[in-house]
């Protein structure tokens, strides 16, 4: 018998368990992103005379969260917090901790010069699990109750353990999800995942 034949053997035992492990990260997001889908709000039920307004509001909501997505912004946005904050919240929030118009952030910028310059008002939550894996909802942007015509589009993001918390000017610090203890959601998945998070923009007209 070969010497090599046990090395090679383990070498071979080593990518399986290297194997093993990603399927099992793919399976916890998997697990992570269906648990907040099937509890997601969803759209409000459309009439016939407010089709095309829901229609309209739909798309654009759905295109600012697909662009900024592609961008990273969502990331940024979530990442945006402030854990010297008393009690921790997002960067220039105040002490609600919810921003009263768009946050200041690219993702808010272009929720400011799509939706706002369009007439439409929005409410902004993020959507996450906890430890116990209860659904959990952190308003980001809340300006009032949505009429009936409102119409609901939302983008996850996936967050890992090494993902860092971005300061006031939106640039990376040295501080990670997983390093502070403030940060509104918790690390749910084992391994390099942390949580996936659900933006979730609501949109109607006043």
């Amino acid at each position: 018998m070969s010497r090599t034949e046990p090395r090679e053997r383990f070498g071979d035992r080593g990518q399986a368990h290297a194997l093993e492990g990603i399927a099992a990260a793919l399976l916890v997001l998997a697990s992570l992103t269906f648990a907040l889908q099937v509890t997601a709000v969803t759209p409000l039920t459309a009439s016939t005379a407010s089709q095309h307004l829901q229609t309209q509001g739909s798309g654009v909501a759905n295109g600012v969260l697909v662009t900024a997505d592609e961008a990273e912004e969502l990331r940024e946005t979530v990442l945006y917090w402030n854990e010297s904050a008393s009690p921790p919240r997002f960067h220039d929030s105040g002490t609600s901790g919810t921003y009263a118009g768009a946050p200041p952030t690219a993702f808010g910028d272009r929720l400011a010069g799509t939706l706002g310059e369009t007439g439409m008002v929005y409410n902004v939550h993020l959507r996450y699990l906890s430890s116990s894996g209860d659904q959990r909802v952190r308003t980001l942007v809340d300006q009032g109750n949505p009429s009936d015509q409102a119409v609901t589009a939302s983008r996850t993001v996936v967050l890992y353990d090494d993902d860092q918390i971005r300061a006031a000017d939106g640039s990376p610090t040295d501080q990670t999800v997983s390093d502070v203890s403030g940060y509104f959601a918790h690390d749910t998945a084992p391994g390099p995942l942390y949580n996936v998070i659900r933006v979730e923009v609501v949109v109607w007209r006043v």
